[in-house]
């Protein structure tokens, strides 16, 4: 049992060394590789798309339009996909009609109807994506993402990396609760972008051995073409970013980072975090799937270790936290105040140290206004949410898995709220 102990401090140890390497990492990134302001791609924005797939979204979709607004008055086609799966009075698709015809954005502005009442987002966007012309250059977007020109510019200025791969840009969300673990949340779901998505991507190979990394479905752009090529978005899936990431290594598709960061909207509550968590799950927890899926087309052995390098995301998401709480119960049993000492402050440079590094990398970088304060309640609260809400979402897909409604018609769709 005290190997358990061990081990698990020696996974925090290194778990805080990475993180403090990655933002280091992403630090230095996002300083480098900025976008001049003597240039202009303005006549490059015809041949970009974004599209955004949109369910049930009618508290939230005329603020969407006005944040997209700015991108469809420099010339960039903003093409919103609804779904026949709404069937109410009022949907999306009527209102998004009304707000091209108020805002007169008909120029920029096309509003497009998936029209089966089955299905997911997968085949909202390949049916979008089918409608666009070969040469365009795609961008996919959430409905609550905000998008600014120099993200555009970005990628038409590399867009020579887009013949053989994708750009995925990394997001951040700002604080609007005074829910203490809602705000434990959001410093987690940074750190994550700043302290392990941005930065794996940016060192894409280590030692001569390609890492696997995923695709988040939002901020992403690639060519029309590249897609069409590996079969469009995956439509069998639960989720379908992560499956492509998975395909997009098969294919030795390479995923490039954005040096600008995506704001987006977080959950309005706890509860509502906590089942997106369950949704997100399904991306690692089928990696064998996908690897069944492509083991007769490709060869087995690298893909056999990129379906690992995938699996272990959930292993560290779902169980990680209770070895520590078991070391921990184990250490206070043995009366072994030494050891208990030695986890707790682990775990505190483990998550509260982290998440600070991070969000003081977005302050600096101007993507925050202010930091959060730093007092006993804020280590208490981050340590109580890793400790023990961290994994409850992925205890619901568990047990949705069990009793076997863990589908893609039992998919929890995320609450909106007004803006």
């Amino acid at each position: 049992m005290i190997g358990i102990v061990i081990l698990n401090l020696f996974l925090l140890l290194l778990g805080i060394i990475e993180g403090m390497y990655r933002v280091y990492k992403s630090k230095h990134f996002i300083e480098a590789d900025s976008i001049s302001h003597q240039e202009d791609f303005s006549n490059l924005y015809s041949k970009v798309a974004v599209i955004i797939p949109v369910y049930n979204e009618q508290n939230v979709i005329r603020q969407s339009v006005l944040n997209f607004k700015p991108l469809m008055a420099a010339g960039i086609e903003v093409i919103y996909v609804a779904t026949a799966k709404e069937t109410v009075e009022i949907t999306t698709y009527s209102l998004l009609k009304d707000l091209v015809n108020e805002y007169q954005l008909s120029e920029y502005c096309k509003v497009m109807l998936y029209p089966e009442k089955d299905g997911v987002m997968a085949h909202q966007l390949n049916y979008a994506i089918n409608k666009v012309e070969n040469d365009k250059i795609v961008l996919i977007y959430n409905v609550d993402s905000v998008v600014n020109k120099r993200t555009i510019d970005y990628i038409l200025k590399n867009k020579d990396k887009l013949d053989n791969g994708v750009f995925q840009q990394y997001s951040y969300s700002t604080y609007e609760t005074k829910n203490r673990f809602l705000m434990s949340a959001i410093m987690w779901q940074n750190r994550w972008s700043i302290a392990y998505e941005l930065p794996r991507t940016i060192d894409n190979f280590k030692h001569g051995i390609r890492k696997f990394n995923y695709v988040i479905g939002h901020g992403l752009a690639l060519r029309k073409e590249m897609l069409d090529r590996i079969g469009g978005f995956p439509e069998e899936q639960i989720n379908e970013d992560n499956v492509l990431g998975y395909k997009l290594h098969a294919e030795n598709i390479n995923i490039y980072p954005i040096p600008v960061l995506e704001k987006i909207d977080f959950a309005s509550k706890l509860k509502i975090y906590v089942r997106q968590q369950s949704v997100w799950f399904n991306g690692p927890f089928y990696s064998f799937q996908y690897f069944s899926q492509l083991k007769k087309e490709k060869k087995t052995i690298p893909l056999f270790w990129a379906a690992c390098q995938n699996f272990k995301n959930a292993l560290n998401w779902l169980i990680f936290p209770y070895v520590t709480i078991f070391s921990l119960i184990y250490s206070l049993i043995l009366k072994d105040i030494v050891w208990v000492i030695c986890i707790l402050l682990m775990v505190l440079c483990y998550v509260a140290g982290i998440n600070k590094m991070s969000e003081k990398l977005l302050v600096d970088k101007g993507y925050l206004k202010h930091k959060s304060g730093v007092n006993l309640k804020y280590a208490i609260s981050e340590m109580i949410f890793w400790l023990c809400i961290h994994s409850f979402g992925p205890l619901i897909t568990i047990y949705k898995v069990i009793r076997r409604k863990n589908n893609q018609k039992n998919k929890y769709k995320t609450e909106k709220i007004n803006y």
